[in-house]
């Protein structure tokens, strides 16, 4: 399963940042392309849901809290969202850009495989589907979901997913439990409870590391 959305041949690097809902992941990602982008100059920033205009409007649809969504539509608006974005992502690797992407086909596993029920192969053979490359690398921020609730009732970032029982944010949880074993050639786990300062350090040190050996 693991080997099912492998692309060769892009000139760039594919970089995802994932994690559970307020582990500060998007903080991490923005702050080192600005501290990168002096030594990289090709980095880009995407994220998923996002980023076009196509997949901005489905995310907001996504995130809604005033909307209740089936798991099968919501499922199918990741994809839709995606398959879109991915147009522009293949292109940039293709010109050797190095793409900084906030969530990839690894969160639709956690949320929608391990906390909605859609089945894996489904989720894996849809991306492979729409063409979604294998990231280089992975960044994953790994935090007790009770901690990401607080941050985010703390920030009052509380969207649809956000606002989602305790229970629910477990089982995403245990998604990236699975994919950091799954995917372990790709994945690097940081903990994300530590200050933000040193969050951010260790994201640079690790994505310098690889961009050194790449």
């Amino acid at each position: 399963m693991n080997k099912m959305l492998r692309y060769k041949g892009y000139k760039g690097k594919l970089i995802t940042f994932e994690g559970i809902d307020g582990c500060g992941k998007t903080t991490a990602m923005q702050e080192a392309a600005k501290i990168l982008k002096e030594k990289y100059s090709k980095i880009v920033t995407f994220r998923d849901p996002g980023t076009t205009k196509i997949s901005e409007a489905i995310r907001d649809i996504l995130l809604d809290p005033n909307l209740d969504m089936d798991v099968w539509a919501e499922y199918h608006l990741y994809i839709a969202a995606r398959a879109d974005l991915v147009r522009y992502l293949k292109k940039d690797l293709e010109e050797g850009a190095i793409v900084f992407l906030d969530r990839f086909y690894d969160s639709t596993i956690a949320y929608q495989g391990f906390r909605n029920g859609i089945p894996l192969q489904v989720v894996l053979e849809d991306n492979k589907r729409i063409g979604c490359p294998e990231p280089n690398l992975t960044l994953l921020y790994k935090l007790d979901p009770e901690i990401g609730i607080k941050r985010n009732l703390g920030e009052g970032k509380m969207n649809r997913i956000d606002r989602e029982n305790l229970e629910k944010h477990r089982k995403v949880y245990g998604g990236y439990e699975w994919i950091a074993k799954k995917f372990k050639h790709r994945v690097k786990i940081i903990d994300a409870s530590q200050s933000k300062e040193r969050v951010l350090e260790e994201t640079v040190k690790i994505i310098e590391n690889f961009l050194k050996s790449a």
